[in-house]
């Protein structure tokens, strides 16, 4: 009969439709979750110029804690984060008021402090990352650098998730597990500093700020499998105020205590925390880079001196000369 095709057809999609649609039930989940995130530590590095071509560094941001970290009351965050936390960075310097480099960073997950009180215990494994570096610092005057700079790092943030069916029906499927993964993510750094050479010191009072990572601790969610259900991270940014003061124990040692606090307080409250930075450098400032200097001699008079390393030649050559001229 005329139009029994188009009939036939429109039964046949409504059937595969009902088919399909019974076969990708929703189900309800409880879900709970925990991650050990970064503390948002600033650099370490002095705002100063290079102190050498080559240039590394190894930090513990987190030497003194005035008190453990906080969660915002009725905030939704099950957080963890490191009791140690340590940085470090490799830099070259082309010139004295540049720096580029690597640098990386890990919380251990050993002796995690919990944000919050949590019944899901923290993922196992650390978080870290490492990245890029780039930094100038700019000379104000003979004692006074500016200095900018900024780091982005590919970052490993691990999360542990339990999750069951929470669906009222007591024909339904129970289903109950827990799982750990780990998120990768990109983290930045950018801060804005400014040194005071003391002379057998070095004082850096710096603002900066970084993403904060967070998660969703407890939710109920919707999913056709319990394989759609993952990590929440979200990131809040963080600013940072950091005074530091660094002892130069040799002109390629140097030594640094650091005392910074973050300038946000949603959702986790920080106190004060102290941290310690080790600097070396291959080749001191005075010894690589060729600079004028006036000085006024007892005389009165100004005169320019101009400081230089002497090669094992040049000095040769001298002795030559100041024995020749004493015969």
């Amino acid at each position: 009969m005329p139009g029994a095709a188009p009939r036939v057809s429109t039964a046949l999609v409504v059937l595969l439709y009902g088919a399909f649609t019974s076969g990708c039930v929703s189900t309800t989940y409880c879900i709970r979750r925990s991650a050990l995130v970064p503390i948002p530590a600033p650099s370490q590095r002095p705002a100063a110029l290079a102190t050498g071509i080559i240039e590394g560094s190894v930090a513990d941001d987190t030497v003194i804690w005035a008190s453990p970290p906080e969660r915002v009351e009725q905030a939704n965050i099950g957080l963890y984060v490191p009791r140690t936390q340590l940085q470090g960075t490799l830099l070259l310097s082309p010139h004295r008021s540049v720096s580029l480099g690597f640098v990386w960073e890990t919380g251990l997950a050993a002796g995690a402090i919990p944000i919050s009180p949590s019944s899901l215990s923290q993922p196992d494994d650390s978080t870290g990352g490492a990245g890029l570096h780039m930094s100038f610092h700019i000379p104000i005057s003979e004692r006074f650098v500016l200095d900018l700079g900024c780091e982005l790092l590919v970052y490993s943030i691990p999360s542990r998730v339990a999750f069951m069916t929470c669906d009222s029906d007591p024909d339904a499927t129970q289903e109950s597990g827990e799982f750990q993964t780990a998120t990768t993510t990109l983290l930045a750094r950018i801060w804005l500093g400014f040194g005071v050479d003391l002379g057998w010191s070095h004082l850096t009072i710096a603002l900066g700020g970084r993403p904060h990572p967070t998660n969703v601790e407890v939710s109920l969610e919707t999913h056709t499998s319990s394989k759609d259900i993952q990590p929440e991270i979200d990131y809040e940014f963080y600013p940072y105020l950091y005074l530091g003061w660094e002892l130069h124990l040799a002109r390629w040692a140097h030594l640094s205590v650091g005392i910074y606090q973050m300038l946000n307080f949603d959702p986790v409250r920080y106190a004060p925390i102290v941290g310690i930075n080790l600097r070396l450098n291959h080749l001191s400032t005075a010894e690589r880079y060729r600079r004028d200097r006036t000085a006024t001699p007892t005389d009165g008079q100004t005169r320019n001196l101009r400081l230089s390393r002497l090669t094992r030649r040049e000095r040769m050559r001298r002795d030559r000369d100041s024995a020749e001229s004493d015969d």
